[in-house]
């Protein structure tokens, strides 16, 4: 029988358009976390929401929309996992690292210059997820 090294749960039913997760969404993702999911990511808010450590697994609540016909900030969310170093044990999260970009009038997006307000904004959205 062959192991899975790493879990990685993607959850739906975001409340669309709210910049911070809920209670029930982080205790959601605490519950996951206890059951053993290193990484996981949440979608249809249509927004970036914030996201980080929580204890040994990782939490994206959002990752909002990359193409869309509304205009608004973007990116690309790159994780680096180590995997477990024992057959009984966790993969973890060793780095992350964001592209950010902002979907312009054409519903496309484009790779910021300057990351100054997305930082900015990203520290705002992860510190409402807790982190």
């Amino acid at each position: 029988m062959r192991r899975q090294t790493s879990s990685s749960p993607t959850c739906t039913g975001a409340s669309r358009g709210e910049a911070c997760p809920t209670d029930d969404q982080r205790s959601l993702a605490a519950e996951l976390v206890a059951a053993g999911a290193d990484v996981i990511v949440g979608s249809h808010a249509h927004q970036l929401r914030g996201d980080g450590r929580l204890g040994p697994g990782y939490v994206a609540y959002g990752l909002g929309n990359y193409a869309r016909y509304t205009e608004g900030a973007t990116g690309v969310l790159t994780l680096t996992v180590r995997p477990p170093s024992e057959p009984s044990g966790r993969a973890r999260v060793i780095d992350h690292a964001w592209a950010p970009a902002r979907i312009g009038t054409d519903g496309l997006p484009r790779e910021l210059a300057d990351a100054g307000d997305f930082n900015t904004d990203r520290a705002a959205l992860r510190r409402c997820a807790g982190f």
